[in-house]
């Protein structure tokens, strides 16, 4: 069975990236007054997502700094960093108001409405789940989480956010490079070729702000693990349906500390290494008999008979193509079997 402190990193992932896709349809939805073309708008939608990012990102963070109090908490008795609670309920119910917080963001939100719920249903092949229950079950699976919280000193370092300035100017970057170089090699634009390289520039600057928002949701624990002693090993965490470079780095299961020269570029191959619209997230566990999530297990136990025959880039290939038959055969989505 999965361990407390792991489904705890688990529905976070998944409130964070909910979070995320906030982002992108909000940049989604603001980019309708950008001209592709001619640039006019550009500013001002980078400069509106720029603030929605920084302070969504902020919301990531603060989840993803509660999740790692508690799933320390819970395996080691002791947080990192007061968190104000002396007992386990007190710090459960903390983690729990947090987490609500984030999750209620959609219907909280009254300028786009229905408009952002439709997007987190159907902006990614994978639905995400009924957050609210799932946190309801597991502050009920909780309930024995009881005693003192002992505190190992921390003063949590939240990310450089950079400033929205340079946000805006990697966003607007981002979104109209490839359009503008599109549109110097069309020579008889279309409506239709008009409509094609809008809708690449507002994909890429959803993308970008969803993934500029989960940076702080990871960035955070992935620092702050490197200087904890009570971290035992680090995995790659992954959503339930990932692209076959994200369960490639999941299938090296976990990457235990001790006797390890960890550094910050070691992590990131596992932990670190994201691209845009990519909801994975780093796992971290105070204890060593831990049991990493299923689809861990799955991609560990499978990895070396796909890759076996292969040497090089056609390990990665051949596990590709493996992933995308059991997709094929099940729907779209990925059967842990």
């Amino acid at each position: 069975m999965v361990a407390p402190a792991i489904q705890a990193q688990q529905i976070a992932r998944d409130v964070q990236a909910q979070i995320g896709l906030i982002a992108a349809a909000l940049s989604a939805h603001s980019f309708r007054g950008v001209n592709v073309r001619t640039g006019a708008g550009a500013e001002d939608w980078a400069a509106e997502v720029a603030q929605q990012v920084l302070e969504l990102r902020d919301i990531s963070s603060r989840v993803a700094v509660l999740t790692y109090q508690l799933a320390r908490w819970l395996q080691t008795g002791y947080t990192l960093g007061d968190t104000g609670a002396t007992t386990g309920t007190e710090l459960v119910e903390l983690w729990i108001s947090e987490t609500l917080n984030a999750i209620g963001l959609p219907s909280a939100n009254g300028v786009l409405g229905e408009e952002i719920r439709a997007a987190l249903r159907n902006s990614t092949p994978e639905a995400l789940p009924a957050l609210a229950d799932r946190v309801a079950t597991f502050e009920r699976e909780l309930a024995y989480a009881r005693g003192e919280v002992g505190i190992d000193p921390w003063n949590w370092d939240f990310l450089d956010k950079n400033g929205s300035t340079k946000i805006a100017d990697l966003l607007r970057e981002h979104a109209l490079r490839s359009a503008r170089e599109q549109l110097k090699r069309v020579t008889d634009l279309s409506p239709e070729d008009l409509d094609r390289i809008t809708a690449g520039a507002d994909s890429r600057g959803a993308g970008l702000a969803d993934a500029l928002v989960m940076q702080g949701g990871r960035a955070i624990p992935v620092n702050t693990s490197l200087a904890d002693t009570r971290v035992v090993y680090y995995a790659r965490g992954t959503s339930s349906n990932p692209c076959h470079f994200c369960a490639m780095l999941a299938s090296r299961g976990p990457v235990y500390k001790a006797g390890t020269n960890i550094t910050y570029s070691a992590l990131a191959q596992e932990v670190r290494s994201y691209h845009d619209n990519c909801h994975c997230f780093p796992i971290f566990s105070f204890s060593d008999d831990t049991e990493l999530p299923v689809q861990n297990q799955f991609f560990e136990q499978n990895w070396g008979t796909v890759t076996e025959d292969y040497a090089g880039r056609e390990k990665l290939n051949a596990w590709r193509r493996w992933l995308d038959a059991n997709k094929r055969a099940n729907g779209g989505a990925l059967k842990f079997q």
